[in-house]
């Protein structure tokens, strides 16, 4: 313990502990690789000296948020924590090592199978990634905090709402149809008035026609009369049955109310 309070004392009177502008990233990966590289030389006073430099880097910019991808950081943050006795927050930093890279081993030198923390990796391995731990210990985040709660799912439509839909699409459709009949009578009423106009006006000069030629001692035979006789005649014809299908159209077009006579509506219904 006499190297760690020898470290602590001379970083608490160190400028680096006055003020937290000067740190970034750069810094905080900077400080990782010296503590990293102590530990592959196997100097504990210097790992020592340099993950307090790590842990106040890591203090500074919790608040910003720590973006890194150096494997370096946690790798020093989990031995720094478990020889402060703190195998709790040593696991988070390996389990957030494997957010980074799921795959990553560490080198035997660092980690050999014979020391307290190769069995807090395999531990972290078994348990998977997870960056939670580490932002609720490291860097005081509540676990949660930064997550944005997922859309509440649409609630399904009960009886009632289902009832006042179909309610809703029978009135709509009922409505449609009492359009379309409406305006199928009013067609009727038209086409029934204008065949029957014709109708009669034809049957008219059709009567005068043949009355005006009885008066008569002899009748010339006149091809233009003739021609017009015929055309008076089919003008009759074709009133007429114009007449009969304006008259069909509005019987057709009343509401059936339930009973079985053609309607018009949607679907054709003539």
């Amino acid at each position: 313990m006499a190297p760690l309070l020898l470290a602590l004392i001379l970083l608490v009177g160190s400028p680096a502990w006055a003020a937290c502008e000067d740190v970034d990233s750069a810094v905080l990966d900077s400080h990782a690789g010296w503590a990293a590289a102590a530990w592959r030389a196997g100097d504990d006073a210097r790992f020592t000296q340099v993950h307090g430099l790590v842990l106040q880097d890591v203090a500074c910019l919790a608040g910003s948020g720590l973006r890194t991808r150096n494997t370096d950081l946690f790798l020093v943050l989990a031995r720094g924590a478990m020889e402060a006795g703190d195998d709790s927050r040593a696991l988070a930093a390996f389990r957030a090592l494997l957010v980074i890279q799921g795959d990553f081993w560490p080198e035997e030198a660092m980690l050999p199978y014979d020391q307290p923390l190769a069995p807090l990796f395999a531990m972290a391995q078994v348990l998977g990634p997870d960056a939670a731990g580490f932002k609720a210990l490291f860097l005081g985040q509540a676990a949660g905090a930064q997550a944005t709660p997922p859309p509440p799912e649409p609630l399904a439509p009960g009886p009632e709402a289902l009832e006042a839909q179909r309610r809703d699409e029978l009135l709509a459709r009922v409505r449609a149809e009492v359009e379309t009949d409406e305006r199928a009578r009013h067609a009727g009423a038209v086409t029934a008035t204008v065949g029957g106009f014709a109708c009669g006006l034809s049957l008219a000069f059709i009567a005068a026609r043949n009355t005006s030629g009885e008066n008569k001692p002899s009748v010339v035979p006149n091809p233009q009369r003739e021609a017009m006789g015929k055309v008076w005649t089919g003008t009759a014809i074709g009133g007429a049955a114009a007449t009969g299908v304006g008259l069909w159209l509005m019987h057709a077009s009343q509401l059936d109310a339930g009973v079985t006579t053609p309607v018009v509506g949607w679907g054709g219904r003539f």
